[in-house]
């Protein structure tokens, strides 16, 4: 399948499309033609589609590179779902669906002098978020209900959604906590924890998110049978164009980049507020696995039991207990955040040259 070599008109094209056949961008390349090696464009659309709306295509390809690090054996030969997988003899489903922008919004790689400052108010973020994310889970799980439900290969089966949300710009900073209000009705308040100076995130029970014109949306998708369908959410915020950069071989175009990570201290997944921050990584010293930002959201009402996918310890698994109460579990150093700025020779700052 090539993906790069151009099938539409120039007006037509992606705008990060139109920044990854730039041919100085090799190893960038590389990295999503490894994801793709083995996927199978059923109904031939799947390169138009890279070509022209880009993030969709994007989740599928880093969704098919994860189940086969995972070693799920992956069946093509349907038309629907996106993926039909088999492993420790349970045969699953995985749609990919992703957080679209609202109407007249901003996309993800859209920017204006306020959002290059990070001058936002992320209580209104959070809030946009977590609007965005119900409406894609809410739309394929109709979907759900109204066709793929009906396919022999997915009747009986569990069912999981592969999600990332490319609602806005910087719309990778939203984290787990849009997500997480979401699924499990639970609101990670870090606006509170910083301007009351508390050495912890409340966990703040969310029933509804309120929409432009009132209108409430209820939350808590998995504290009810209601969502019984849907077994997990596979969720990566991190699974951008960063994740490409990150994992792309040193090359002249990307050896000027600089990266800032934070992660949870080593055997912590708590709401920590002294998380473990590297700032100015040079590329050469950067290092980050396919795995790394990656969570599984369990859904304790699930229908059908179905196998740990990813018990990797770079991922985390949250689910909530009988009490409503979060429940995480990984073992690693797990992503929280990741930046990155890339200079030339000419603009790389004095601090880093020396690292080179």
């Amino acid at each position: 399948m090539d993906l790069f070599t151009p099938i539409v008109t120039d007006d037509k094209q992606h705008d990060i499309f139109k920044l990854l056949i730039n041919p100085a961008l090799h190893a960038e390349r590389n990295v999503i033609t490894d994801w793709a090696t083995g996927f199978t464009d059923r109904d031939n659309k799947f390169v138009k589609e890279f070509q022209t709306t880009f993030e969709s295509s994007f989740l599928e390809l880093y969704l098919h590179k994860i189940l086969k690090e995972d070693n799920v054996n992956l069946n093509f030969s349907h038309h629907a779902p996106d993926f039909v997988g088999h492993k420790d003899g349970v045969n699953f489903c995985i749609e990919a669906t992703i957080a679209n922008p609202e109407q007249d919004g901003l996309p993800a790689y859209g920017f204006t002098e306020s959002h290059k400052s990070f001058d936002i108010d992320f209580a209104e973020f959070n809030r946009k978020s977590i609007i965005r994310i119900a409406n894609s889970i809410v739309a394929k799980s109709r979907k759900f209900k109204s066709s793929y439900s009906n396919l022999p290969h997915v009747i009986g089966k569990p069912f999981l959604l592969g999600l990332n949300s490319f609602d806005r710009p910087h719309s990778h900073f939203t984290g787990h906590r849009g997500i997480i209000a979401v699924l499990y009705g639970i609101y990670l308040n870090e606006e509170k924890a910083i301007a009351e100076n508390l050495n912890y995130i409340p966990r703040e029970k969310m029933d509804f998110v309120e929409k432009d014109n009132g209108a409430e949306i209820p939350l808590g998708f998995f504290t009810t049978p209601e969502y019984e369908h849907i077994n997990a959410i596979i969720y990566n915020p991190y699974a951008t164009w960063g994740k490409v950069r990150a994992l792309a071989e040193l090359s002249d175009t990307n050896k000027y980049c600089v990266f800032n990570a934070i992660y949870t201290r080593d055997d912590e997944m708590e709401e920590s507020l002294i998380p473990d921050i590297h700032t100015g990584i040079i590329k050469e010293k950067y290092q980050e696995s396919i795995f790394d930002g990656l969570y599984v959201f369990h859904n304790p009402f699930a229908k059908y039991p179905m196998p740990i996918l990813f018990d990797d310890p770079l991922v985390s698994h949250m689910t909530i207990d009988e009490y409503g109460n979060l429940v995480e579990r990984g073992t690693g150093k797990f992503l929280l955040s990741r930046s990155l700025i890339c200079y030339d020779s000419q603009t790389l700052p004095a601090e880093y040259r020396e690292a080179l």
